[in-house]
């Protein structure tokens, strides 16, 4: 019985952090400021609270190294993305696909030459044989995956795209 609760909330743990690992690209490559309160980066599960904050602390470094490694290095690599593409900290944001029945959404952050979609789903599935999105021709050449929640170093189910697209239609 111990043992099969102990599965259960491994199994909600990784639900939570895949709805957290969407949230979080949403915050940090939206426009906008990102924000996210101490202990997100690394799952804390404790009740924040004002009074008696030093007594329910969360040993936040020690669970960059446990059980919350996983979430902690997704937060890490994201902001180092959004910091290397000054693209994903302007302004310039326009939507470009949203799909409420397949929960999908898409748009589109560009600086000058430098262009990203941002394409996101809430599916319990993911899309492991793809999702059609339609693109405008936005910018010459073909596009590229450079970050995916759902990589599997993060703790998801390793959807990806490997190959080079090429836009289709108008």
């Amino acid at each position: 019985r111990l043992q099969w609760a102990l599965r259960q909330l491994e199994r909600l743990r990784k639900v939570a952090e895949a709805r957290c690992r969407f949230v979080t690209g949403m915050n940090m490559l939206s426009a906008g400021t990102p924000m996210f309160l101490m202990g997100e980066e690394v799952g804390a599960a404790k009740d924040f609270t004002y009074d008696g904050f030093l007594d329910n602390r969360e040993d936040i470094l020690g669970e960059r190294r446990t059980s919350g490694k996983l979430l902690f290095r997704f937060y890490s690599e994201l902001i180092g993305l959004r910091r290397r593409h000054q693209a994903l900290a302007t302004p310039d944001i326009a939507i470009l696909y949203v799909h409420n029945a397949d929960r999908v959404l898409a748009f589109h952050r560009w600086k000058g030459p430098e262009h990203y979609i941002v394409a996101a789903t809430l599916s319990n599935h993911g899309w492991p044989d793809g999702y059609d999105i339609p693109v405008p021709k936005i910018s010459p050449g073909k596009w590229r995956e450079i970050f995916s929640s759902d990589w599997q170093q993060y703790g998801g189910q390793g959807v990806s795209n490997p190959d080079e697209l090429q836009p289709q239609g108008d």
